[in-house]
């Protein structure tokens, strides 16, 4: 992400100089789900968590290795409600690059993830909020010609079992380099993840909040994201995927009928409010580090789980996977209720989503395109901490507050997740009163 941003200040020189930090976050909101950075959209299920916590505030990272920290400064440490993290992967396989150039991948268009990007040991250990520190996954392209031909190449379309050349491509190992499949990386732990209260775990990427507005498809106060979805098993061998919700358009407004244009652009941006459970969408880079969690109880109704071929106490291994965002590929919207469907006050109502929808983010990109894994990390989450943060003290009491006997979910208060913020939750928080998590 680091070299989209740079070219990104290359290609739009007269704003190259304001690219040097992150601008503020947007604060209207649109759809139902979290911010990207500290929430406040009130009832949101899906609210970032804090890589860092402090003296200096939730999600700001403390200063870079070249930093000094200069007397009496204050610096901030990893988040304590991490238990475990990352500490081993069992497959690492980025985006091919174009047919030619298999095996000579290099920082280039159509050049697939260069060796510099390649780095599967950085996305195991803590979260750093440190842009450099990512295993990049790599991006797909639709059709392009490369130059001097006259001919179309195909990345994209040979995922669509109608195109002639699925077959072929489909029969290919997963290991095969020039496999057309989307990048991805499965991670391993040291001790298996369960579902507990609350959000399970936590997925960090590179985003970051873009600070102008400008034709390429950045929005000031949105994110520049990159997308993936989440997968987790038992064994290794049956995975489960989170279903999600992106209820973002394409730039080009000809995008929903021609997939060649179908992304955000490739420096484009999203309201994060209209996205959920697809890692990515919240910042985690100059300076700000929050993750996008995960909780198991979203996947207790697949059928893997139910036929026990996936245990959702007994995860032992996230698998992450890009999403080339130029809407081919889908969320899983008709298997989630629709929070706009439901009463904000009485929690009543609520109806699954209608229709599935087309994933658009930042596309196409390259270098360090697709998604970039900083880190995953899993929370031992207990009861009362609403902004997961490790303690229980007066700011999740003024959560429960703001929604007293009102729809909310964990980062309200709604600690018994049943959808209602009342007493229940209020004795929940109670038992846990004043705990601390050990840094």
């Amino acid at each position: 992400m680091f070299g989209n941003r740079l070219l990104f200040a290359v290609i739009t020189v007269w704003t190259a100089a304001a690219f040097g930090y992150q601008g503020p976050e947007s604060h209207v909101i649109v759809g139902s789900y979290s911010t990207a950075m500290d929430n406040f959209h009130p009832t949101a299920p899906d609210a970032g968590v804090p890589g860092f916590v402090g003296p200096d505030g939730r999600g700001k990272c403390p200063p870079g290795p070249n930093d000094e920290v200069l007397a009496g400064e204050t610096v901030n440490y990893v988040n304590p409600v991490f238990n475990q993290w990352a500490t081993g992967f069992v497959n690492y396989i980025p985006a091919p690059a174009a047919e030619p150039f298999i095996g000579q991948e290099a920082y280039a268009p159509y050049r697939g993830v260069p060796p510099m990007w390649r780095l599967p040991l950085k996305a195991l250990g803590p979260v750093t909020g440190d842009n450099f520190d990512v295993c990049v996954l790599g991006d797909l392209f639709h059709k392009y010609q490369l130059p001097g031909e006259t001919f179309d190449r195909f990345q994209i379309p040979l995922l669509d079992p109608n195109h002639p050349g699925y077959t072929a491509n489909a029969a290919l190992p997963e290991s095969d380099p020039h496999k057309i499949q989307p990048g991805q990386i499965t991670l391993t732990f040291s001790q298996p993840i369960h579902n507990g209260p609350g959000p399970d775990f936590v997925v960090f990427e590179n985003g970051f909040i873009s600070d102008y507005t400008l034709p390429t498809g950045s929005v000031a106060g949105q994110i520049f994201a990159e997308l993936a979805y989440v997968e987790v098993s038992t064994d290794g061998q049956t995975f489960v995927r989170f279903p999600s919700v992106s209820l973002t358009l394409p730039l080009d407004p000809n995008g929903l009928t021609d997939p060649s244009k179908g992304g955000t652009g490739a420096y484009g941006c999203i309201d994060p409010t209209n996205v959920y459970n697809l890692a990515g969408k919240h910042a985690n880079a100059y300076g700000s580090s929050w993750g996008t969690p995960f909780n198991l109880k979203d996947i207790a109704n697949a059928s893997a789980v139910l036929n026990g071929a996936v245990d959702i106490n007994n995860i032992n291994y996230i698998r992450i996977v890009d999403i080339p965002g130029n809407g081919f590929f889908k969320d899983m919207a008709t298997s989630l209720i629709d929070p706009s469907t439901i009463d904000p006050n009485t929690g009543l109502g609520g109806s699954c989503y209608t229709q599935i929808h087309g994933i658009h983010d930042a596309w196409v990109t390259w270098g360090s395109g697709g998604f970039d894994l900083e880190a995953v990390g899993a929370i031992e989450q207990i009861y009362g901490d609403a902004d997961s943060d490790g303690d229980v003290d007066l700011f999740d009491f003024a959560r429960i507050a703001v929604r007293w006997n009102k729809y909310g979910n964990w980062p309200q208060g709604d600690f018994d997740e049943n959808g209602f913020v009342d007493l229940n939750d209020l004795l929940l928080l109670s038992s846990n009163w004043l705990y601390k998590a050990s840094q």
